[in-house]
Protein backbone atom coordinates (compact mmCIF):
# COMPACT_ATOMS: atom_id res chain seq x y z
CA UNK A 1 0.00 0.00 0.00
CA UNK A 2 2.89 2.34 0.80
CA UNK A 3 4.36 1.75 -2.65
CA UNK A 4 0.99 2.25 -4.31
CA UNK A 5 0.25 5.54 -2.54
CA UNK A 6 3.72 6.90 -3.29
CA UNK A 7 3.94 5.73 -6.88
CA UNK A 8 0.78 7.68 -7.65
CA UNK A 9 2.84 10.86 -7.14
CA UNK A 10 5.99 9.76 -8.92
CA UNK A 11 7.37 11.46 -11.96
CA UNK A 12 7.79 9.91 -15.38
CA UNK A 13 11.56 10.37 -15.02
CA UNK A 14 11.61 7.34 -12.71
CA UNK A 15 9.87 5.20 -15.33
CA UNK A 16 12.25 6.54 -18.00
CA UNK A 17 15.16 5.42 -15.83
CA UNK A 18 13.59 2.00 -15.17
CA UNK A 19 12.98 1.49 -18.89
CA UNK A 20 16.42 2.74 -19.98
CA UNK A 21 18.25 0.38 -17.64
CA UNK A 22 15.63 -2.37 -17.86
CA UNK A 23 15.18 -2.45 -14.08
CA UNK A 24 12.34 -4.95 -14.06
CA UNK A 25 11.86 -8.69 -14.35
CA UNK A 26 12.95 -9.64 -17.85
CA UNK A 27 11.79 -13.22 -18.10
CA UNK A 28 8.46 -13.97 -19.76
CA UNK A 29 7.36 -10.38 -20.32
CA UNK A 30 3.80 -10.01 -21.53
CA UNK A 31 1.77 -7.08 -22.79
CA UNK A 32 -1.58 -6.30 -21.19
CA UNK A 33 -3.36 -8.28 -23.93
CA UNK A 34 -1.08 -11.34 -23.53
CA UNK A 35 1.54 -10.85 -26.26
CA UNK A 36 5.09 -12.05 -25.59
CA UNK A 37 7.60 -9.19 -25.35
CA UNK A 38 11.38 -9.30 -25.61
CA UNK A 39 13.31 -6.01 -25.35
CA UNK A 40 16.42 -6.21 -27.53
CA UNK A 41 17.25 -2.49 -27.32
CA UNK A 42 15.40 0.01 -25.11
CA UNK A 43 16.17 2.84 -27.55
CA UNK A 44 17.68 6.28 -27.21
CA UNK A 45 16.22 8.60 -24.58
CA UNK A 46 14.64 11.64 -26.24
CA UNK A 47 15.00 14.92 -24.34
CA UNK A 48 13.01 16.87 -26.94
CA UNK A 49 9.36 16.85 -27.95
CA UNK A 50 7.98 13.54 -29.16
CA UNK A 51 8.18 9.93 -27.95
CA UNK A 52 10.28 9.24 -24.86
CA UNK A 53 12.59 6.65 -26.48
CA UNK A 54 13.59 6.51 -30.13
CA UNK A 55 14.79 3.65 -32.33
CA UNK A 56 14.03 0.83 -29.91
CA UNK A 57 14.14 -2.81 -31.08
CA UNK A 58 11.48 -5.04 -29.57
CA UNK A 59 10.30 -8.53 -30.42
CA UNK A 60 6.54 -8.89 -30.00
CA UNK A 61 5.42 -12.51 -30.35
CA UNK A 62 7.38 -13.63 -33.43
CA UNK A 63 7.76 -10.22 -35.07
CA UNK A 64 10.78 -7.92 -34.61
CA UNK A 65 9.80 -4.26 -34.46
CA UNK A 66 11.96 -1.13 -34.71
CA UNK A 67 10.50 2.18 -33.63
CA UNK A 68 9.64 4.43 -30.72
CA UNK A 69 8.42 3.84 -27.15
CA UNK A 70 6.17 6.13 -25.11
CA UNK A 71 6.04 5.93 -21.30
CA UNK A 72 3.43 7.16 -18.79
CA UNK A 73 2.58 6.67 -15.16
CA UNK A 74 -1.06 5.92 -16.10
CA UNK A 75 -2.41 4.46 -19.33
CA UNK A 76 -4.95 7.31 -19.41
CA UNK A 77 -2.07 9.85 -19.67
CA UNK A 78 -1.92 8.98 -23.39
CA UNK A 79 -5.21 10.81 -23.91
CA UNK A 80 -4.56 13.51 -21.30
CA UNK A 81 -1.38 14.49 -23.15
CA UNK A 82 -3.17 14.53 -26.51
CA UNK A 83 -0.90 11.96 -28.18
CA UNK A 84 -3.80 10.49 -30.16
CA UNK A 85 -3.89 13.73 -32.20
CA UNK A 86 -0.13 14.18 -32.59
CA UNK A 87 1.49 12.72 -35.74
CA UNK A 88 4.85 12.40 -33.90
CA UNK A 89 3.39 9.41 -32.05
CA UNK A 90 2.32 7.40 -35.10
CA UNK A 91 5.46 5.24 -35.07
CA UNK A 92 4.98 3.97 -31.50
CA UNK A 93 5.69 0.24 -31.28
CA UNK A 94 5.14 -0.10 -27.52
CA UNK A 95 3.34 1.84 -24.82
CA UNK A 96 4.71 1.45 -21.28
CA UNK A 97 2.86 2.51 -18.15
CA UNK A 98 2.91 1.72 -14.45
CA UNK A 99 -0.86 1.71 -13.89
CA UNK A 100 -3.34 0.28 -16.39
CA UNK A 101 -6.11 2.50 -15.07
CA UNK A 102 -8.19 2.42 -18.24
CA UNK A 103 -8.26 0.80 -21.66
CA UNK A 104 -7.94 2.95 -24.75
CA UNK A 105 -9.40 0.92 -27.67
CA UNK A 106 -7.91 3.08 -30.46
CA UNK A 107 -4.45 2.71 -28.86
CA UNK A 108 -4.64 -0.91 -27.69
CA UNK A 109 -5.87 -2.09 -31.09
CA UNK A 110 -2.59 -1.03 -32.72
CA UNK A 111 0.02 -0.75 -29.97
CA UNK A 112 0.59 -3.27 -27.14
CA UNK A 113 1.00 -1.92 -23.58
CA UNK A 114 3.55 -3.20 -21.08
CA UNK A 115 2.44 -2.66 -17.48
CA UNK A 116 5.35 -2.22 -15.03
CA UNK A 117 3.29 -2.56 -11.86
CA UNK A 118 4.19 -5.93 -10.41
CA UNK A 119 7.46 -6.47 -12.29
CA UNK A 120 9.49 -3.63 -10.71
CA UNK A 121 11.23 -4.46 -7.44
CA UNK A 122 9.67 -2.55 -4.47
CA UNK A 123 13.19 -1.81 -3.16
CA UNK A 124 13.76 0.32 -6.26
CA UNK A 125 10.74 2.44 -5.44
CA UNK A 126 11.92 2.72 -1.84
CA UNK A 127 15.28 4.14 -2.98
CA UNK A 128 13.56 6.67 -5.19
CA UNK A 129 11.26 7.74 -2.38
CA UNK A 130 14.15 8.20 0.04
CA UNK A 131 16.10 10.28 -2.48
CA UNK A 132 13.12 12.50 -3.30
CA UNK A 133 12.03 13.09 0.29
CA UNK A 134 15.43 13.44 1.98
CA UNK A 135 16.50 16.56 3.89
CA UNK A 136 20.27 16.00 3.75
CA UNK A 137 22.86 18.23 2.09
CA UNK A 138 22.70 15.95 -0.95
CA UNK A 139 19.95 13.33 -1.49
CA UNK A 140 22.35 10.36 -1.46
CA UNK A 141 24.36 11.51 1.59
CA UNK A 142 23.61 8.29 3.49
CA UNK A 143 24.16 6.00 0.51
CA UNK A 144 27.28 7.41 -1.09
CA UNK A 145 30.79 6.28 -0.11
CA UNK A 146 34.26 7.76 -0.68
CA UNK A 147 35.04 4.73 -2.88
CA UNK A 148 32.12 5.46 -5.20
CA UNK A 149 33.07 9.13 -5.49
CA UNK A 150 36.72 8.33 -6.19
CA UNK A 151 35.79 5.78 -8.84
CA UNK A 152 33.26 8.01 -10.65
CA UNK A 153 34.54 11.59 -10.43
CA UNK A 154 37.73 11.28 -12.54
CA UNK A 155 35.53 10.53 -15.57
CA UNK A 156 32.28 12.22 -14.59
CA UNK A 157 34.04 15.37 -13.42
CA UNK A 158 35.17 16.37 -16.90
CA UNK A 159 31.63 15.96 -18.26
CA UNK A 160 30.24 18.07 -15.40
CA UNK A 161 32.82 20.78 -16.02
CA UNK A 162 31.89 20.82 -19.71
CA UNK A 163 28.22 21.22 -18.75
CA UNK A 164 29.17 24.16 -16.56
CA UNK A 165 31.17 25.74 -19.39
CA UNK A 166 28.20 25.40 -21.76
CA UNK A 167 25.98 27.24 -19.29
CA UNK A 168 28.58 29.98 -18.92
CA UNK A 169 28.75 30.24 -22.72
CA UNK A 170 25.01 30.98 -22.80
CA UNK A 171 25.56 33.84 -20.32
CA UNK A 172 28.56 35.21 -22.21
CA UNK A 173 26.61 35.08 -25.46
CA UNK A 174 24.19 37.66 -24.04
CA UNK A 175 27.06 39.84 -22.81
CA UNK A 176 28.70 39.56 -26.25
CA UNK A 177 25.49 40.82 -27.88
CA UNK A 178 25.24 43.75 -25.45
CA UNK A 179 28.88 44.55 -26.25
CA UNK A 180 28.00 44.72 -29.97
CA UNK A 181 30.14 41.66 -30.74
CA UNK A 182 33.29 43.35 -29.48
CA UNK A 183 35.62 40.85 -27.79
CA UNK A 184 37.56 43.45 -25.81
CA UNK A 185 34.37 45.03 -24.48
CA UNK A 186 33.08 41.57 -23.56
CA UNK A 187 36.34 40.87 -21.72
CA UNK A 188 35.90 44.07 -19.70
CA UNK A 189 32.34 43.06 -18.78
CA UNK A 190 33.56 39.63 -17.64
CA UNK A 191 36.37 41.24 -15.66
CA UNK A 192 33.86 43.51 -13.91
CA UNK A 193 31.53 40.64 -12.98
CA UNK A 194 34.46 38.77 -11.50
CA UNK A 195 35.58 41.75 -9.42
CA UNK A 196 32.03 42.19 -8.19
CA UNK A 197 31.84 38.56 -7.03
CA UNK A 198 28.41 37.20 -6.14
CA UNK A 199 27.21 40.24 -4.15
CA UNK A 200 27.93 42.96 -6.72
CA UNK A 201 28.58 41.28 -10.06
CA UNK A 202 25.57 42.84 -11.77
CA UNK A 203 26.33 46.26 -10.29
CA UNK A 204 29.90 46.00 -11.63
CA UNK A 205 28.56 44.98 -15.03
CA UNK A 206 26.19 47.96 -14.94
CA UNK A 207 29.14 50.20 -14.08
CA UNK A 208 31.07 49.06 -17.15
CA UNK A 209 28.00 49.51 -19.35
CA UNK A 210 27.63 53.10 -18.09
CA UNK A 211 30.98 54.03 -19.63
CA UNK A 212 31.40 53.70 -23.40
CA UNK A 213 34.23 51.26 -24.02
CA UNK A 214 36.17 53.73 -26.18
CA UNK A 215 36.19 56.29 -23.36
CA UNK A 216 37.43 53.72 -20.88
CA UNK A 217 40.28 52.67 -23.15
CA UNK A 218 41.16 56.27 -23.91
CA UNK A 219 41.88 56.88 -20.22
CA UNK A 220 43.35 53.46 -19.38
CA UNK A 221 46.86 54.91 -19.53
CA UNK A 222 46.13 57.51 -16.82
CA UNK A 223 45.64 55.76 -13.48
CA UNK A 224 44.17 58.76 -11.67
CA UNK A 225 41.65 59.55 -14.41
CA UNK A 226 40.62 55.90 -14.52
CA UNK A 227 39.98 55.85 -10.76
CA UNK A 228 37.97 59.07 -10.97
CA UNK A 229 35.95 57.83 -13.93
CA UNK A 230 35.03 54.48 -12.37
CA UNK A 231 34.37 55.73 -8.82
CA UNK A 232 32.38 58.69 -10.18
CA UNK A 233 30.22 56.57 -12.48
CA UNK A 234 29.65 54.20 -9.57
CA UNK A 235 28.29 57.23 -7.65
CA UNK A 236 30.60 56.47 -4.73
CA UNK A 237 32.41 59.81 -4.65
CA UNK A 238 31.21 62.26 -1.98
CA UNK A 239 30.10 65.78 -2.93
CA UNK A 240 33.08 67.25 -1.10
CA UNK A 241 35.99 65.92 0.96
CA UNK A 242 38.70 67.09 3.36
CA UNK A 243 41.29 64.73 1.88
CA UNK A 244 43.14 66.21 -1.11
CA UNK A 245 43.23 62.89 -3.01
CA UNK A 246 39.47 62.45 -2.79
CA UNK A 247 38.81 66.11 -3.61
CA UNK A 248 40.95 65.81 -6.75
CA UNK A 249 39.02 62.67 -7.74
CA UNK A 250 35.76 64.62 -7.37
CA UNK A 251 37.03 67.48 -9.53
CA UNK A 252 38.45 65.15 -12.18
CA UNK A 253 35.20 63.23 -12.43
CA UNK A 254 33.15 66.43 -12.77
CA UNK A 255 35.33 67.37 -15.73
CA UNK A 256 35.07 63.93 -17.38
CA UNK A 257 31.35 63.66 -16.74
CA UNK A 258 30.70 67.01 -18.42
CA UNK A 259 33.11 66.28 -21.26
CA UNK A 260 31.49 62.97 -22.20
CA UNK A 261 27.95 63.75 -21.01
CA UNK A 262 27.98 60.72 -18.69
CA UNK A 263 25.22 59.60 -16.34
CA UNK A 264 26.25 57.94 -13.07
CA UNK A 265 24.67 54.82 -11.60
CA UNK A 266 22.36 54.91 -8.62
CA UNK A 267 24.29 54.55 -5.40
CA UNK A 268 21.68 52.07 -4.14
CA UNK A 269 22.90 49.50 -6.68
CA UNK A 270 25.86 48.64 -4.44
CA UNK A 271 25.64 46.00 -1.77
CA UNK A 272 27.75 46.09 1.41
CA UNK A 273 25.69 43.71 3.49
CA UNK A 274 27.58 40.75 4.97
CA UNK A 275 30.71 41.63 2.98
CA UNK A 276 34.20 41.61 4.40
CA UNK A 277 35.84 45.05 4.12
CA UNK A 278 38.31 43.68 1.54
CA UNK A 279 35.33 43.05 -0.77
CA UNK A 280 33.71 46.49 -0.41
CA UNK A 281 32.86 47.93 -3.88
CA UNK A 282 34.94 51.09 -3.38
CA UNK A 283 38.18 49.17 -2.95
CA UNK A 284 37.35 46.58 -5.61
CA UNK A 285 36.61 49.30 -8.17
CA UNK A 286 40.00 50.92 -7.52
CA UNK A 287 41.76 47.54 -7.78
CA UNK A 288 39.92 46.87 -11.05
CA UNK A 289 41.07 50.26 -12.31
CA UNK A 290 44.69 49.29 -11.57
CA UNK A 291 44.15 45.95 -13.35
CA UNK A 292 42.80 47.73 -16.45
CA UNK A 293 45.69 50.19 -16.30
CA UNK A 294 48.16 47.28 -16.29
CA UNK A 295 46.35 45.22 -18.97
CA UNK A 296 44.44 47.62 -21.27
CA UNK A 297 44.28 45.05 -24.11
CA UNK A 298 42.34 42.68 -21.91
CA UNK A 299 40.99 40.08 -24.32
CA UNK A 300 44.35 39.67 -26.01
CA UNK A 301 45.88 39.05 -22.57
CA UNK A 302 43.21 36.48 -21.71
CA UNK A 303 43.57 34.64 -25.01
CA UNK A 304 47.36 34.47 -24.76
CA UNK A 305 47.36 33.14 -21.19
CA UNK A 306 48.88 29.66 -21.00
CA UNK A 307 50.38 29.47 -17.52
CA UNK A 308 47.84 30.16 -14.77
CA UNK A 309 50.32 29.74 -11.91
CA UNK A 310 52.73 32.34 -13.31
CA UNK A 311 49.85 34.74 -13.92
CA UNK A 312 48.66 34.52 -10.31
CA UNK A 313 52.17 34.66 -8.93
CA UNK A 314 53.61 37.52 -10.99
CA UNK A 315 50.58 39.79 -11.53
CA UNK A 316 51.02 42.55 -8.97
CA UNK A 317 47.97 44.76 -8.56
CA UNK A 318 48.17 47.30 -5.72
CA UNK A 319 45.77 50.14 -4.97
CA UNK A 320 47.26 53.62 -4.46
CA UNK A 321 48.59 54.53 -1.00
CA UNK A 322 45.37 56.31 0.03
CA UNK A 323 43.73 52.89 0.24
CA UNK A 324 46.33 51.54 2.68
CA UNK A 325 44.04 52.72 5.48
CA UNK A 326 40.73 52.78 3.59
CA UNK A 327 38.19 50.17 2.46
CA UNK A 328 35.50 52.73 1.68
CA UNK A 329 36.20 56.13 0.25
CA UNK A 330 36.36 58.94 2.79
CA UNK A 331 36.17 56.45 5.70
CA UNK A 332 39.51 55.66 7.32
CA UNK A 333 40.24 52.33 8.99
CA UNK A 334 42.44 51.78 12.06
CA UNK A 335 44.63 49.16 10.39
CA UNK A 336 47.05 50.28 7.72
CA UNK A 337 48.29 47.88 5.05
CA UNK A 338 48.77 47.67 1.30
CA UNK A 339 45.67 46.57 -0.63
CA UNK A 340 46.88 44.03 -3.20
CA UNK A 341 45.03 41.37 -5.16
CA UNK A 342 45.82 38.00 -3.62
CA UNK A 343 46.83 34.97 -5.73
CA UNK A 344 43.57 33.31 -4.65
CA UNK A 345 41.54 36.23 -6.04
CA UNK A 346 43.49 36.08 -9.31
CA UNK A 347 42.77 32.35 -9.47
CA UNK A 348 39.06 33.13 -9.13
CA UNK A 349 39.45 35.67 -11.91
CA UNK A 350 40.84 32.91 -14.12
CA UNK A 351 38.02 30.55 -13.15
CA UNK A 352 35.14 33.01 -13.46
CA UNK A 353 36.24 35.33 -16.26
CA UNK A 354 39.20 34.16 -18.31
CA UNK A 355 38.42 30.46 -18.76
CA UNK A 356 34.71 30.89 -19.65
CA UNK A 357 35.45 33.71 -22.11
CA UNK A 358 38.30 31.89 -23.85
CA UNK A 359 36.19 28.70 -23.96
CA UNK A 360 33.31 30.69 -25.52
CA UNK A 361 35.69 32.18 -28.08
CA UNK A 362 36.89 28.68 -28.99
CA UNK A 363 33.33 27.43 -29.27
CA UNK A 364 32.18 30.36 -31.39
CA UNK A 365 35.12 29.86 -33.74
CA UNK A 366 34.80 26.05 -33.68
CA UNK A 367 38.37 25.76 -32.38
CA UNK A 368 38.87 22.70 -30.17
CA UNK A 369 42.47 23.65 -29.36
CA UNK A 370 41.41 26.95 -27.78
CA UNK A 371 38.68 25.25 -25.75
CA UNK A 372 41.16 22.67 -24.47
CA UNK A 373 43.63 25.46 -23.65
CA UNK A 374 40.95 27.12 -21.49
CA UNK A 375 40.24 23.90 -19.60
CA UNK A 376 43.97 23.32 -19.12
CA UNK A 377 44.12 26.56 -17.12
CA UNK A 378 41.62 25.08 -14.66
CA UNK A 379 43.81 22.03 -14.17
CA UNK A 380 46.82 24.24 -13.36
CA UNK A 381 45.37 26.04 -10.34
CA UNK A 382 44.22 24.80 -6.92
CA UNK A 383 40.63 23.86 -6.19
CA UNK A 384 38.37 26.60 -4.88
CA UNK A 385 38.05 26.93 -1.14
CA UNK A 386 34.30 27.31 -0.62
CA UNK A 387 31.57 25.62 1.40
CA UNK A 388 30.47 23.30 -1.42
CA UNK A 389 33.97 21.98 -2.08
CA UNK A 390 34.56 21.53 1.66
CA UNK A 391 31.33 19.55 2.10
CA UNK A 392 32.31 17.19 -0.72
CA UNK A 393 35.65 16.70 1.01
CA UNK A 394 33.77 15.77 4.20
CA UNK A 395 31.96 13.11 2.17
CA UNK A 396 35.26 11.65 1.05
CA UNK A 397 36.24 13.41 -2.18
CA UNK A 398 38.93 16.11 -2.23
CA UNK A 399 39.17 18.19 -5.40
CA UNK A 400 42.75 18.45 -6.61
CA UNK A 401 42.34 21.39 -8.99
CA UNK A 402 39.84 24.00 -10.19
CA UNK A 403 38.46 21.77 -12.93
CA UNK A 404 37.41 19.25 -10.28
CA UNK A 405 36.03 21.90 -7.93
CA UNK A 406 33.98 23.40 -10.78
CA UNK A 407 32.63 19.92 -11.48
CA UNK A 408 31.63 19.47 -7.83
CA UNK A 409 29.85 22.83 -7.81
CA UNK A 410 27.96 21.87 -10.97
CA UNK A 411 27.01 18.50 -9.47
CA UNK A 412 25.67 20.10 -6.29
CA UNK A 413 23.76 22.98 -7.87
CA UNK A 414 22.38 21.33 -11.01
CA UNK A 415 21.77 17.77 -9.83
CA UNK A 416 21.75 17.43 -6.02
CA UNK A 417 19.86 20.64 -5.25
CA UNK A 418 17.29 19.85 -7.95
CA UNK A 419 17.09 16.18 -6.86
CA UNK A 420 17.92 14.98 -10.38
CA UNK A 421 19.48 11.81 -9.02
CA UNK A 422 18.39 9.67 -11.95
CA UNK A 423 20.19 11.97 -14.39
CA UNK A 424 23.37 11.91 -12.31
CA UNK A 425 25.89 9.17 -13.06
CA UNK A 426 26.63 8.70 -9.37
CA UNK A 427 22.94 8.62 -8.51
CA UNK A 428 22.29 6.14 -11.31
CA UNK A 429 25.05 3.88 -10.01
CA UNK A 430 23.60 3.99 -6.48
CA UNK A 431 20.12 3.39 -7.83
CA UNK A 432 21.21 0.37 -9.84
CA UNK A 433 23.34 -1.15 -7.10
Amino acid sequence: FLHFSYIQKMKEELLHFIWQFQNFKQNELESFDGKQIQVLNSGQHNGDAGPDFLNARIKIDDTLWAGNVEIHVHQSDWQKHGHQKDPKYKNIILHVCYFMDTEIPELNAHVPTLVLNGIVQPSLLDKYKKLQQNKHWIPCARMITPEILKSQMPFYGFALCMERMEKRCAEISEIFKKSKSDWEATAYAMLARSFGSRANKFAFEQLMQSIPYKILIKHAGNMFQLEALLLGQANLLPKAANDSYVQKLIEEYRFLKKKYNLKAMKREAWNYSKLRPANFPDLKIVQMAHFIHQFPQLFSKFLALKNAIDFSKHTKIKASSYWDNHYRIDTASKVKREKTLSPSFLNLLIINAIVPLVFYYGKKNDNLEIKESALNLLEQIPAENNSIVKRWENLGYKAENALESQALIELKKEYCDKILCLKCRIGAKLFNS
